[in-house]
């Protein structure tokens, strides 16, 4: 993904991360996998993690590490109260954002008809 889409959808990302947390614990990969599927274009896992690890530097979320049944490390991902609220804080800067997105999408579907 070019480095400026990446830049644009990083706080979203990091929302969709709590959304996803606030649903249930999950693992790194399992992020990864539902954000990547969300965008249409494969994430580097590193992405993911880097945003995990500022999200917990920040208290929005914790991890879990623990051993599955094949003996594997495995760290799951919680939502902590800081998170939904952080989560709970942005519903009118999206609400916002959504309104703004939905003018600049008529008016590139505006421009797609021209052409």
């Amino acid at each position: 993904m070019p480095k400026e889409r990446k830049k644009m959808l990083k706080g979203i990302i990091s929302l969709m991360i709590l959304k996803m947390l606030y649903e249930k614990p999950i693992h790194g990969y399992e992020i990864n996998k539902e954000i990547s599927s969300k965008i249409g274009e494969e994430l580097s896992p590193g992405y993911v993690y880097v945003l995990l690890k500022v999200m917990s530097n920040k208290g929005l979320i914790n991890a879990k590490r623990e051993s599955n049944s094949r003996g594997q490390k495995l760290t799951e991902y919680y939502i902590t109260d800081k998170g939904i609220d952080f989560l709970r804080k942005h519903k009118n800067v999206l609400e916002k954002g959504r309104l703004m997105i939905d003018e600049i999408l008529n008016i590139i579907n505006k421009i797609e008809k021209q052409t």
